[in-house]
């Protein structure tokens, strides 16, 4: 319950703020990918465009892709929410 209670009045809060680093992540991502091609084609790496613009609905396209990707997204939400790092795959051999 307590957890549920930190979901609806902290987590839901931030919400906006999430979004916000969703797209950070998908402008970052697509200028690497401009810049990849700008090296492919033999151009220098100032030669790229000077900003990536990403709509709403490219924002929510991009949640959707990650959400199917928990391997990308699961450690987006843990850095965002600045979350412990869980217990390790490795020990679970013991047991």
């Amino acid at each position: 319950m307590e957890f549920e209670a930190y979901l609806k009045t902290q987590v839901r809060k931030r919400k906006d703020a999430f979004r916000a680093k969703v797209r950070e992540h998908l402008v970052a991502e697509r200028t690497e990918e401009q810049r990849r091609h700008a090296m492919d084609d033999g151009e220098g790496v100032g030669s790229t465009a000077s900003e990536v613009k990403v709509t709403e609905s490219e924002v929510t396209d991009h949640l959707r892709l990650l959400r199917s990707k928990p391997e990308m997204f699961g450690p987006m939400i843990a850095e965002f929410l600045d979350l412990p790092e869980g217990p390790s795959s490795q020990g679970s051999w013991m047991y």
